[in-house]
């Protein structure tokens, strides 16, 4: 299924011109409006319609179409896409009020609608009438992405739309609870850039890691993907409730024991530290590896404590086997007690009794990074909360730690049956212990513009809508709508951006077992992009005196036109290719020619044309020039000219 046109009625802040907004389905699709107030749809055939076109990959996930929405800023692209998802999210009053109506394509010759305000529409076919059917909703999804950080935000709602990957959306997620958050061993709190930082850097190396990107070649051979070298981990503490009211009871007691055993080995570290006659330090490597991994244990069970602590799900449902993890506690070490209080929790699940957090995917992660740690000898390498590692490790740590927070997220779902009405989606995973950032390699704005497009995406998949965290699997079509996506990207990748979308995005959703279809919607105010798209899947938009309308009057061609031609268009540059500030200089210097008169400043006219790089006009220029001056201009232009040529052609006979 598809969305193959749509029509806006009506909306809150925006007037629209009564069209329908195809965007290049099998049919192109007009509407009327009766007298009584009713709509009646029509289509006819649309000849540049090719089944398949943007399936270009050997996936098994097809790309039904790609289609854009172009026009200049303030014309209400990005409005259009809120219209779109109006139907797929469920608190859709929470976007600017509009009425309208969406036209489905199932593949075949059937139509369907989706509308918010009609409960009828009407189809024309052949002089007959018909009312055309409703198309359940939930069937298909938007998922919307945006680079803008423009705040958009309405206060009555929390989460207005959970397949929203903005980086609006991102923003407030990434900054969720950084209150609870760890401070710097020294005490200060982690800047907001740091906090972005860390959450962006962990999503650009889990993508960068991922199958996607070392099985699929087409992504290094689409962009040359940055390798990130060197990786810094920085392990951070959650702050914990000292008045908890919804940790079992019974695990209290043996919590704070053995936090407190915790914190009187890290406060024993002196016992390990070892000094040379002179009282320098010798064995600081030893001492750092020594709290460092006292204080993994300690920020586990803080991070375990504070979503425990989040509802009271368990507080009549759990046990805690407290004689057999008292028996040998006293002569336990921190790590010992720390793995006996995990052994001896237990709580009610549908399953029976068992572990709150499967205590294996603990031992994993800690058994790696102890590992890792032990192996560290360079004092620049590791502080009692963050060490440096390679890449590889830093994927391999970044995975379990991923795994466990699953798991801790996970807790109170372990009571409910999946898909039953009390099992909920991880809409907030817990926050993890462990922060990433490159050590040494830096990533440039475009770079980072292409990689955060594709890693919130595989992020939001990964992590969200994963089958342990989303019990929607009814979803046959993927409705991905970017909004100016492209921003940001150096002007080379946006001629390559349709081409990236069709031949990588399949390859997101093949863990789907319904191998959902997916649509394309994007909006730019850049032409660079259109050329690889048929104008019927184009929707340009005008303001036209303070309505907004689509700009159909003249046929544009855009697939495989120039692009040069496509920037040359009116509808995107109304006074030509040339920059204002250029094009000041320019008439200045023609005001000065025209006045035969005027013959001062003569040298500064003269040098501005020969700062001229497009050569007709700056030998015309030139011309005017040496017949107002009596100069030989035009002259020394095409001698430097030849002069360049003779060298190139040099250059390419060696």
């Amino acid at each position: 299924m598809e969305i193959a046109a749509f029509f806006i009625i009506d909306h809150e802040y925006i007037a629209y011109e009564a069209q329908v907004m195809n965007l290049g389905g099998r049919y192109v699709y007009s509407a009327v409006i009766e007298k009584n107030g009713t709509y009646t749809i029509s289509r006819q055939q649309n000849d540049k319609y090719i089944k398949n076109f943007f399936s270009v990959t050997n996936s098994r996930i097809r790309i039904n179409n790609v289609s854009a929405i172009v026009g200049q800023n303030g014309v209400g692209k990005s409005t259009m896409l809120d219209i779109i998802r109006k139907s797929f999210i469920e608190k859709s009053a929470a976007l600017p009020r509009a009425s309208y109506f969406l036209l489905i394509e199932n593949g075949e010759e059937e139509i369907f609608f989706i509308s918010n305000s009609l409960k009828k529409l009407f189809y024309e076919d052949s002089g007959k009438i018909s009312e055309m059917q409703k198309v359940d909703a939930t069937l298909m999804q938007t998922i919307f992405y945006s680079p803008h950080v423009d705040f958009r935000f309405n206060p009555n709602f929390d989460e207005i739309d959970y397949f929203d990957i903005s980086a609006d959306n991102y923003l407030e997620l990434d900054l969720e609870g950084i209150s609870d958050r760890g401070k710097k061993s020294n005490g200060t709190a982690y800047s907001i850039k740091q906090e972005l930082l860390f959450k962006n850097s962990v999503r650009q190396i889990t993508f960068l890691a991922s199958p996607l990107v070392t099985k699929k070649k087409v992504f290094n051979e689409l962009f040359s993907f940055p390798t990130h070298g060197e990786a810094m981990l920085e392990f951070r503490d959650t702050v914990i409730n000292d008045n908890p009211r919804n940790v079992p009871r019974g695990f209290l007691t043996p919590f704070n024991m053995v936090r407190e055993k915790i914190e009187s080995e890290l406060n024993n570290y002196v016992k390990v530290r070892k000094s040379d006659k002179k009282g320098n330090i010798i064995n600081q490597v030893e001492v750092n590896r020594y709290l460092l991994k006292r204080n993994i244990l300690k920020y586990i069970l803080s991070v375990t404590h504070r979503q425990m602590d989040v509802s009271n799900n368990y507080l009549s449902y759990s046990d805690f086997d407290f004689n057999a993890f008292k028996a040998d506690f006293d002569r336990q070490n921190a790590l010992e007690a720390f793995y006996s209080f995990f052994r001896n929790s237990f709580i009610d699940t549908v399953k029976g009794r068992e572990n709150p957090i499967n205590i294996k995917l603990i031992e994993a992660l800690i058994n790696k990074l102890y590992d890792v740690i032990d192996n560290i000898t360079n004092l620049n390498s590791i502080e009692d909360n963050k060490i440096i590692v390679s890449s590889e490790n830093a994927i391999d740590i970044l995975e379990l730690q991923k795994q466990l927070v699953f798991e801790i997220s996970d807790y109170y779902n372990k009571q409910s049956k999946e898909n039953s009405k009390d099992y909920t989606n991880i809409n907030f995973l817990v926050q993890g212990i462990i922060y990433y950032f490159p050590a040494k390699k830096k990533l440039s704005s475009g770079e980072n513009a292409l990689l955060n497009f594709f890693s919130k995406l595989y992020d939001f998949l990964d992590l969200k809508l994963n089958v342990k965290t989303n019990s929607k699997k009814q979803i046959q079509t993927f409705i991905l709508l970017l909004d100016e996506a492209d921003l940001g990207f150096h002007p080379t990748w946006k001629k390559k951006f349709v081409k990236a979308l069709v031949s990588t995005l399949p390859y997101f959703f093949e863990q789907y077992e319904q191998h959902p279809s997916l649509q394309l919607i994007f909006t730019t105010h850049d032409p660079l992009t259109l050329s690889d798209l048929p104008s019927s899947n184009i929707v340009y938009l005008l303001n036209d005196d303070g309505k907004v309308r689509i700009d159909d009057e003249d046929e544009r061609n855009t697939f495989g036109a120039n692009i040069t031609d496509l920037l040359a268009d009116s509808f995107f540059l109304s006074d030509g290719l040339i920059g204002d500030f250029a094009k000041d200089k320019i008439k200045g210097i023609i005001t000065w020619l025209d006045n035969p008169d005027d013959k001062e400043n003569s040298e500064y006219y003269k040098k501005i044309i020969e700062l001229i790089d497009e050569p007709i006009a700056k030998r015309k220029l030139a011309e005017m020039f040496d017949e107002k001056m009596q100069s030989n201009l035009q002259l020394n232009i095409i001698e430097k000219q030849i002069a360049e040529l003779n060298k190139k052609r040099e250059e390419l006979k060696k």
